[in-house]
């Protein structure tokens, strides 16, 4: 049996949504960037940006529907949920954050 829902719990489980949304938010912007030429960036980047997702969501449904079938409550639903997906988005953080913008060439004095 698992103990009733405190607050505090439902505050944790915003804000880790929040976190999530602020770093994807921040990783999206910097992808678009990189496709758009403002940043360097490999010639595998973005396939196996795309490849990766389908199999991060499925792994967040799996632990989603385990934890709705144990009996969780709504917040742990939310958290197996999320839990998941969380390394990955740190890790795209880091690498956001560790490039620098593209080297500028300065305009030729014509």
């Amino acid at each position: 049996m698992t103990r009733d829902a405190q607050p505090l719990d439902y505050w944790k489980s915003g804000f880790d949504l929040w976190m999530r949304a602020a770093e994807t938010q921040s990783v999206v912007a910097m992808r678009m960037m990189t496709m758009s030429g403002l940043l360097p960036t490999s010639s595998t980047q973005n396939a196996r940006l795309f490849g990766q997702q389908p199999e991060d969501f499925g792994r967040a449904m799996m632990a989603a529907t385990l934890a709705a079938a144990s009996g969780g409550r709504p917040d742990q639903i939310l958290n197996s949920t999320t839990k998941p997906v969380r390394p990955k988005t740190r890790h795209h953080t880091k690498i956001r954050d560790q490039s620098g913008p593209a080297p500028t060439t300065p305009p030729s004095a014509g």
